[in-house]
Order: C-alpha cells, then sequence, then structure tokens
C-alpha cells in the first residue's frame, strides 16, 4: 500500500471501474421488470466492489484494507453469480458478457491475490496438498474453500510454490 499514493493508482479500482461502467451500459436496455430487479442488484454489485477497495486502501491499516477487500471479494461473487443469470435468460448478448465475466475474473484475481499476500505476509495462509486456501489462527484451520488457489487464479500445477509457512518472513 505504500507505494501508491491514490487508491485511484490501483490496478484492481480502475478495473472496478470498468467493470461498473460497463456494467451500467450492459443493463440500460433491460426490460423493466428485469431492470429492478435483476439490473438493480447487478449494478449494485458492481459498483459495490469501488468504495470498498478505495475505503480499505485509505484507512491506511493493513487490516482494514484486508477485511475490505474480503468484502470486495463477495461483491465480485455476486456479480458473476448474475452474470451467469442474465446469461441464462439471454438479458444480455455473448460477447458482452464475455467481456464482463472476463472482466470480472481479472478483478477477483486481483482482489484475492491481494488477500493472499496479506495472509501469506502474517505467516497464516498456507496450502494444503490439494491446493486448498487453509488459513491458519494458533493452530487452527479457519478456513477451507473447495476451489483451489491455482485454479482460481488460472495457474499450472506447480505454480505456487512452497506454503507460506515454509518461507521466511518479509
Amino acid at each position: 500500500m505504500a507505494k501508491y499514493a491514490s487508491f485511484r493508482e490501483l490496478v484492481v479500482w480502475q478495473k472496478g471501474m470498468d467493470l461498473a461502467e460497463k456494467v451500467h451500459r450492459a443493463t440500460r436496455p433491460f426490460p423493466s421488470e428485469d431492470l429492478f430487479t435483476i439490473g438493480t442488484q447487478l449494478r449494485r454489485a458492481a459498483n459495490s466492489i469501488l468504495p470498498n477497495v478505495s475505503e480499505g486502501f485509505s484507512r491506511r491499516s493493513r487490516g482494514a484494507y484486508r477485511s475490505h477487500v474480503a468484502i470486495a471479494l463477495g461483491s465480485h461473487a455476486e456479480v458473476q453469480t448474475l452474470l451467469e443469470l442474465c446469461r441464462r435468460l439471454s438479458l444480455i448478448g455473448q460477447n458482452s458478457i464475455r467481456e464482463l465475466q472476463s472482466l470480472a475474473e481479472d478483478i477477483g484475481r486481483l482482489l484475492f491475490g491481494t488477500l493472499e499476500i496479506s495472509f501469506r505476509r502474517r505467516g497464516l495462509l498456507f496450502f494444503d496438498f490439494a491446493g486448498r486456501v487453509r488459513v491458519s489462527t494458533v493452530g487452527r484451520v479457519l478456513l477451507s474453500p473447495s476451489m483451489t488457489l491455482r485454479s482460481y487464479l488460472g495457474l499450472g500445477p506447480f505454480a505456487l510454490g512452497l506454503p507460506a509457512w515454509t518461507s521466511s518472513r518479509r
């Protein structure tokens, strides 16, 4: 965080702004019954990523930033779910859906990478043998998502290297 003077310099914020803008444009032609349900929810979820990243960054605390990034990840998951629903209901064209989903995936990778780096620096994040994320505090496992970090980040099977707890702390 110290390398950036403003949250506007963060790539995740810039891409989040692009996503929010493109979601607004893509939902304009929705029929009124869908605009005020799915359209509004999709817009709010896309818009929610930006203020969480900027607020967390502006607090100048790793803990606050980590917390706000985690909230932004929840909004990101909501965007992905609603984009899939729009695809299934043919509310947004295929090319637009692909573009929005690709942008949302990039944002998710950036958010998750930010969270992972933050936990690694504290020595709390490591990976089990299947590559699933494990967050540990005082020896207890608190989080174990079913998706592997490698598949989430789009990395090959050996791209992650050693678990965080085996490396030296910075």
